[in-house]
């Protein structure tokens, strides 16, 4: 009899944790898709944006989507960035509008020279960029030559 009733509750477990794991399935892709959603909103937003402060409304009597239009484009000479000093001396700049982040590209993550130029190019602006916030960090290390410059860059990005 005992024996008879541990069978049972055995198969009830194995029973429930099919229910439980295909629940647990169906709950997993609804977070997928949520997940795929957000990413696509997240593009969105990054390809429209100027990373520019403010967002003049210049007509209160406008219609609503006019007004929000206008709050969202950011409009100021002023950049709505974050920037930090590394270590080394690079910077890690991130908008606040949008989320992008910019840090000093690496050769060997682009495929061709074009596409690390034009990398090296939006990044230098970004660091040239005016914002009204102060920067933080400090330079720890001077390196003496390029190529330990390189190598520690490329030692960081594969710890990220």
């Amino acid at each position: 009899m005992r024996f008879l009733n541990f069978v049972k509750s055995l198969w009830n477990q194995a029973f429930l944790g099919n229910l439980i794991s295909k629940q647990q399935e169906r709950e997993a892709q609804d977070r997928g898709v949520c997940l795929e959603e957000t990413a696509l909103v997240t593009a969105r937003r990054r390809l429209t944006c100027t990373h520019r402060k403010g967002g003049t409304i210049t007509n209160l009597a406008a219609p609503l989507a006019t007004i929000s239009k206008q709050l969202l484009s950011g409009d100021s000479c002023q950049f709505a960035v974050i920037k930090h000093q590394l270590m080394n001396g690079d910077w890690f700049i991130r908008c606040m509008r949008c989320g992008t982040k910019w840090v000093r590209p690496i050769r060997k993550q682009y495929k061709t020279e074009l596409d690390y130029l034009l990398a090296v190019k939006e990044y230098d602006d970004m660091v040239k960029c005016p914002t009204s916030g102060a920067s933080s960090g400090s330079i720890l290390v001077r390196f003496n030559r390029p190529m330990d410059e390189a190598k520690y860059r490329e030692k960081m990005s594969l710890q990220n």
